[in-house]
């Protein structure tokens, strides 16, 4: 008899509480999905810098089988802030050190390659900043060359600011001499020749 009537209570208590269970909302509520992250896994960057702009000159551009600096050489081993910026100059002595890490003074026939993969013209005005220059485009490739004008050798007096460019090259022309890429408002060419005193630009280029 005592195991009936604990029987019978114990289904009373069963389907009590079902009745409120249904009552509130019938299911049982199940946990929110949660994302788990894993704290290790590195985060992915939202805007990601193109290895290739060119706009960096820390990449350069490819021209024929040389991939070319954007900008001058200013100080300490590195490159100006804009493609219009003269830099500084440099002299033959100075080849070894003056490119940063990874670039080169070009050589004689680098520059050589440059002007014939490219189609060079003249302005007076690059892109509204005031200052005279050469522009090389090869396809969608673009390089700008300030006319800097040159250091003369043994003193600080600088000559043909905004009309003649001089850039640096590696190549030797005798014991006095060396090439270099030459250019003003109606010639662009290789075979003009400085003194090793005189301060060039410098345009780098790859060292690989």
């Amino acid at each position: 008899m005592k195991k009936s009537f604990l029987k019978i209570s114990l289904l009373a208590t069963i389907g009590f509480a079902s009745v409120v269970f249904n009552s509130c909302g019938g299911d049982a509520p199940k946990p929110q999905d949660t994302e788990q992250i894993d704290p290790t896994d590195p985060v992915e960057p939202t805007d990601p810098i193109n290895p290739t702009d060119p706009s960096i000159p820390e990449n350069g551009v490819k021209i024929g089988n040389t991939t070319w600096a954007t900008r001058n050489v200013g100080t300490n081993k590195s490159f100006v802030s804009n493609s219009q910026d003269y830099g500084n100059y440099y002299t033959y002595n100075d080849t070894e050190n003056v490119c940063p890490d990874g670039w080169k003074v070009p050589t004689k026939a680098q520059q050589q390659e440059l002007l014939d993969n490219t189609s060079d013209s003249w302005t007076s005005n690059y892109k509204e900043t005031g200052v005279a220059g050469r522009v090389l485009t090869g396809g969608a490739i673009e390089l700008f060359f300030p006319v800097a004008g040159y250091r003369g050798s043994g003193v600080s007096r600088l000559y043909g600011v905004g009309t003649y460019g001089h850039y640096l090259s590696s190549t030797e022309s005798g014991y006095t001499f060396i090439y270099h890429l030459f250019f003003d408002s109606d010639n662009a060419y290789v075979n003009y020749i400085n003194n090793k005193g005189d301060g060039l630009s410098v345009r780098c280029v790859s060292a690989e």
